[in-house]
């Protein structure tokens, strides 16, 4: 499968997350980010010993930071709550996280723009008779038996 395929399925599977984001905690969106870090290429380096837990301590939580030795660098992303560990990732990786993020982002436009088509508009027209439709007031309550 080649990567724009994989990019593609990734963010087939990631559009539900994106269309429920608004219904989620913010404990459930990181812990969907840090799902597509693993899938992504990010290695998970659990904070296991008491001066890794320092270390981790000191770094800004669910924030990206890049690390560059000589020429190698490295993306990394600390969870001192969740799984409580440093993700780490290779340019290739985070270039991969960014595409998909901007996929999540174009797939939830195109959901607004949706949703905004289906928005209802005002319906005009002289010779729709509401009559049959029963009372229609502001003080209009669709209770049982009013066929609403």
């Amino acid at each position: 499968m080649t990567f724009v395929k994989a990019l593609l399925a990734a963010a087939i599977l990631a559009a539900p997350l994106a269309m429920t984001a608004g219904c989620e905690t913010v404990s459930q969106s990181v812990q969907n980010q840090e799902t597509s870090l693993s899938a992504l290429g990010f290695v998970a380096r659990p904070a296991n010993t008491p001066v890794r837990q320092a270390m981790l301590a000191k770094l800004p939580e669910h924030k990206f930071l890049r690390r560059t030795r000589g020429t190698d660098v490295r993306y990394i992303y600390a969870d001192p709550l969740d799984c409580k560990c440093l993700y780490v990732g290779t340019p290739k990786a985070y270039a991969q996280y960014r595409q998909l993020q901007q996929l999540r982002k174009e797939v939830k436009q195109i959901r607004s723009a949706e949703f905004a088509e289906d928005m209802a508009g005002d319906y005009v027209d002289t010779s729709w008779d509401w009559g049959p439709w029963g009372q229609f007031d502001p003080s209009f309550d669709p209770g049982v038996g009013l066929g609403w």
